[in-house]
């Protein structure tokens, strides 16, 4: 299978020139096998790659599937600029974890009503169909078995486990520590350490053995303990869960809005350098880069 880098930002996008290089986007991960197409995420990323859908589409229908790690803006602000979404070619499957109260259809209609959007969910020429996952829930489509797990992240969240062609790809973002604070909410009432370390293992049952693991690292440590009730994680927070799920290749993603070309790569310099002596290597996710995820090997495509 072959992974892209459309958006690779947190929070919010940011068109300035400290992020040419690695990109000012957020979150939308391309995932191909065999002509099928899976996306995670639509943040504002979705929308280059919703024009390169449209100009490739064949005259028949044709079949997207998007996964939705939750509903926080930066993961969704860029579905109603998904350009597939108003074309009659295609159908779009669209997938999240199941809420107590509002669903995904809901959701993402109250963000294209008129007073905000020209275009109304209900008006897209496309065929739209919703899927509500219940935690650690198998889903097949095409070439793809994906497996959830909720994680520690305000509101409803959720990270996906990914296999295909021989090689696993884990999208582990947004996500906090379970170490000092739970964040998660809508869990069924246990004590405070319990849920802390069941979301802590589904973390490193997401990333076991993966080829590529994608993880949120917004924060540095000073950062975190300044603002640990946003619900994010650091490099050393991704490194650990990668040592101990014997994973292959951690990116760094979710990028600070406010982190600068020059910031992450020095970043990252300096963790692999620690890191020389590990069986897994580190990577920044970068806007536009695709790899190869196959057989236990990852290759980035000149």
């Amino acid at each position: 299978m072959k992974l892209r880098f459309w958006g690779v930002r947190g929070s919010c996008p940011v068109a300035r020139p400290h992020v040419r290089l690695f990109g000012g986007n957020t979150a939308c991960v391309q995932i191909t096998s065999g002509g099928h197409q899976l996306i995670i995420d639509a943040g504002t990323g979705i929308r280059r790659l919703g024009e390169e859908l449209v100009q490739s589409a064949n005259g028949g229908q044709n079949h997207l599937s998007l996964l939705i790690s939750h509903h926080h803006w930066d993961h969704i602000q860029g579905f109603p600029h998904f350009t597939p979404a108003n074309d009659e070619r295609f159908t779009i499957h669209l997938y999240s974890l199941r809420r107590p109260d509002t669903g995904l259809r809901e959701l993402l209609s109250g963000q294209q009503e008129l007073p905000f959007s020209s275009i109304p969910l209900d008006s897209l020429r496309s065929r739209l169909e919703f899927s509500e996952l219940e935690d650690n829930e198998l889903l097949e489509v095409g070439p793809f078995k994906v497996r959830n797990y909720r994680l520690n992240h305000p509101g409803i969240t959720c990270g996906y486990r990914v296999e295909a062609d021989g090689g696993v790809v884990a999208y582990i973002c947004d996500v906090a520590p379970s170490r000092d604070l739970l964040l998660a909410e809508g869990l069924p009432d246990r004590r405070e350490s319990f849920w802390l370390r069941e979301l802590y293992e589904n973390q490193l049952k997401l990333a076991s053995q993966a080829d590529l693991v994608i993880y949120d690292t917004f924060f540095t440590p000073e950062w975190y303990y300044q603002r640990k009730h946003w619900g994010h994680s650091t490099v050393e927070d991704g490194v650990e869960v990668c040592r101990y799920a014997s994973a292959r290749h951690l990116f760094m993603f979710h990028h600070n809005p406010e982190r600068t070309d020059q910031e992450l790569a020095c970043l990252v310099l300096r963790h692999q350098r620690e890191l020389q002596s590990e069986d897994f290597r580190l990577h920044v996710a970068r806007e536009g880069d695709v790899y190869q995820v196959e057989s236990g090997e990852v290759r980035l495509c000149e």
